[in-house]
């Protein structure tokens, strides 16, 4: 095996350990929890412009960039993942809401 053959593989194992990493922790709710917090505090979806401020920009082109990178390794994980975090996600504000609502009616 030549050194490029040795590289070209190794590179393979690391990705493929990579996504089962990513598998094992979207079988958690607490892993699904975390990454879709990082995904709000990235505001990965949301339009990164601020207008007259390009450093601002630039942060929030950095922000989505990194919310991007996890969304691709979610998808390449657990294509069904994403939205199972999202409905998680609703599911848990609504309760919230619910339980505030019953703590003010007391």
């Amino acid at each position: 095996m030549s050194k490029a053959e040795f590289q070209q593989k190794r590179t393979r194992d690391i990705e493929k350990r990579t996504i089962n990493d990513w598998r094992r922790v979207l079988n958690l709710v607490e892993g699904r929890r975390v990454i879709y917090s990082l995904f709000l505090a990235t505001n990965h979806r949301q339009n990164a412009f601020v207008p007259g401020d390009t450093h601002a920009t630039a942060y929030n082109c950095a922000m989505r960039a990194l919310g991007n990178w996890i969304e691709d390794f979610v998808r390449k994980a657990d294509s069904a993942a994403y939205e199972q975090m999202k409905q998680e996600y609703e599911a848990e504000i609504k309760q919230l809401a619910t339980d505030l609502k019953n703590v003010e009616d007391d």
